[in-house]
């Protein structure tokens, strides 16, 4: 059908509907995001269903290869890889118990958390630390996730830094057992805060230690909204490094003084706008990896300040939302535009043949895409990678399933749809976490009042908490 600006055409339907301006709710029905979501699951259709017919006239793979004897030996002979360890760990997945939670904020607001297993309290014994707008919560199960087991806010440790606002990271440095969390305050005397994490032999979730609440001042402007946030590697001298709209702010690590990294904005340098990600090096923590609205990744080493057209750079396809280190010189880069893709910081060679960025840069080439990502619009997604399994984990764009990739091979392996979300509900955080010492880590996300847990059973009989054979390591 013709298109008409400012209506959408529902080939359902088939009707027009007219598109609600730009300050309608975005889960409003035929909203300008509803519109956009609806248009890209429209032409991922169109492609797959192009796909099938083009599929249909090539050459098909022998179906000997499947074969469990014949095609183990045809398989070695062609010289294939063996099986990628990621595919035999998605294959055990299963859905697993829940934590049921009743604390009445997340009702409505999916919280940031992370989970911390505790065997020097209990074998079964779990922290779980969860933000929501300016509120954290810690809370402790004794008994593991159990369906009989409800944590709640009467036995938890609840903290209120004030200025609320929308959450938007988690952080914890276990070294120094501090947590950090950022929040969209909307003032310049907030939207960051440091707690103490309960130390590691007490039995309380108790702590007389302070809290801290800072924000970003006005040296950088009126207006500075905090993105994101970091912890420093145990080597470095900072505690932490948070990213907002308008640059870097690092945290000493012993003074737990705040400031900004690099000189003051003025005609000759300006402070990199819109820092969505960011990832200190393990291996050089002087040296801090920053992902940029406009899809910039800017490579500093924070012992000299720099101007910017002395910085090295890495351009992305899109808006970087993830940053990842791998190992010494490979780094995995999540941002919208659908780009996901693995670069090596030894070779940073602008790939001029392929398509331009959202921001008409030529991009970095990648060593490895991922072409069965699909982000075109969501900055905060859940998204974690494990590095030993490689596997990455990541919510669809829609917030409603989780997809697997091979972290090595590039390609999607399995997804799962949980149904028990409601309509303006979506998955905001997912992470990788042990539950029990020595075992595989499984994957954690938060629906409808409970955290859930996704974890590989394999083929064994023991009901243990994250109970799983040893797999091989990827090599």
């Amino acid at each position: 059908m013709r298109e008409i600006p400012g209506y959408y055409y529902d080939e359902t339907k088939e009707k027009y509907f007219k598109i609600p301006p730009s300050s309608t709710p975005s889960n409003t029905a035929y909203s300008i995001k509803d519109v956009k979501r609806r248009r890209d699951e429209r032409d991922e259709t169109e492609a797959r269903t192009r796909s099938r017919e083009l599929r249909k006239n090539r050459i098909q793979k022998s179906p000997f290869l499947e074969h469990a004897l014949i095609g183990r030996f045809l398989v070695k002979e062609y010289g294939r890889r063996r099986l990628d360890v990621a595919q035999i760990f998605a294959s055990g997945l299963e859905n697993c118990e829940v934590l049921w939670h009743t604390f009445w904020e997340f009702n409505n607001t999916p919280p940031l958390f992370s989970i911390k297993h505790r065997p020097d309290i209990s074998p079964s014994c779990m922290d779980a630390y969860m933000v929501c707008n300016d509120v954290l919560y810690m809370a402790r199960t004794r008994n593991g996730f159990s369906t009989t087991e409800e944590i709640s806010s009467e036995s938890s440790r609840v903290h209120r830094f004030g200025h609320s606002g929308e959450s938007t990271s988690l952080s914890i440095h276990q070294d120094r057992t501090m947590l950090a969390m950022t929040w969209l305050a909307g003032s310049s005397n907030a939207g960051i805060g440091l707690a103490h994490i309960p130390g590691t032999f007490s039995g309380s979730l108790d702590d007389e230690r302070p809290t801290i609440t800072f924000g970003p001042g006005t040296t950088h402007g009126q207006e500075v909204d905090m993105w994101t946030s970091t912890p420093a590697p145990s080597a470095s001298s900072l505690l932490f490094a948070f990213g907002s709209s308008h640059g870097i702010i690092t945290v000493d690590k012993d003074t737990l003084n705040a400031s900004w990294a690099g000189p003051n904005p003025n005609a000759f340098h300006q402070s990199p706008r819109g820092v969505f990600a960011l990832e200190f090096l393990a291996n050089d923590p002087s040296v801090l990896l920053s992902g940029c609205r406009k899809g910039i990744l800017n490579i500093t080493d924070l012992r000299t300040p720099v101007s910017n057209q002395d910085e090295d750079t890495i351009n992305h396809p899109g808006s970087i939302t993830h940053i990842r280190q791998l190992d010494n010189h490979r780094i995995l880069v999540a941002g919208l535009n659908s780009s996901l893709c693995q670069y090596d910081l030894r070779f940073r060679k602008l790939d001029a043949s392929t398509q331009r960025g959202g921001h008409n840069l030529v991009p970095t080439r990648p060593i490895l895409q991922y072409p069965d990502f699909k982000n075109s619009y969501v900055q905060k997604i859940g998204f974690d990678v494990d590095v030993e399994l490689g596997v990455i984990a990541t919510a669809n764009q829609d917030g409603k399933a989780i997809s697997l990739f091979s972290l090595h091979g590039g390609q999607l392996i399995k997804t799962y749809k949980d149904t028990l979300l409601r309509e303006d509900q979506r998955i905001k955080c997912l992470i990788f976490a042990e539950d029990v010492k020595h075992r595989l880590k499984n994957i954690y996300w938060e629906s409808n009042m409970a955290f859930k847990r996704w974890a590989w059973v394999g083929d064994t009989d023991d009901d243990s908490i994250g109970a799983s054979n040893p797999l091989p390591r990827n090599d």
